[in-house]
């Protein structure tokens, strides 16, 4: 292989693994900061309003590196050899695609659900309850994206220690 192919192959192999790494980590932060604020703090106002939808949105954007800098490293390992992977190798592939959808799930339902509670609204006129049930609703889907990021992560490791 090339020098310069190497190194934008070594490229996006880290963005992958840099921007899933966000991603997990952001989700562990809600889970957090969900469980150490009480509802009626001011804090857990500004988390529910501000932060909240900033992480959802940093895991968004961390899901579509993830997806795309996958996509160019399976037609760089692919390309070559005419696509012929082992059948184990595609088994673990699709077990990392469909943490992936899942995970990308859970960034796009819990966006949706803080859209439904705040868009449009003035900070002030956003009752409490509401702000509590939304963040009861994403700490468990941050849960979720950390349990499968682990093991699409796991899963990964085996995916480059076997091409």
């Amino acid at each position: 292989m090339r020098t310069h192919a190497r190194v934008v192959t070594q490229r996006m192999v880290w963005m992958h693994v840099a921007a899933a790494a966000v991603w997990i980590g952001a989700s562990a932060c809600v889970i957090i900061a969900a469980g150490a604020m009480g509802p009626d703090s001011a804090d857990f106002r500004a988390f529910a309003l501000r932060v909240l939808p900033a992480i959802t949105r940093l895991n968004l954007f961390a899901a579509a590196i993830v997806f795309s800098a996958g996509a160019i490293r399976f037609v760089e390992l692919g390309a070559p050899i005419g696509y012929q992977f082992s059948t184990r190798f595609l088994c673990v592939l699709g077990a990392k695609m469909m943490l992936f959808a899942a995970m990308a799930g859970t960034a796009v339902w819990s966006y949706k659900a803080q859209s439904r509670h705040i868009r449009g609204k003035a900070e002030r006129e956003v009752d409490t309850r509401a702000l509590a049930a939304m963040v009861a609703r994403a700490a468990p889907l941050a849960g979720l994206a950390v349990a499968m990021g682990g093991l699409a992560a796991a899963l990964g490791l085996w995916l480059a220690g076997s091409v």
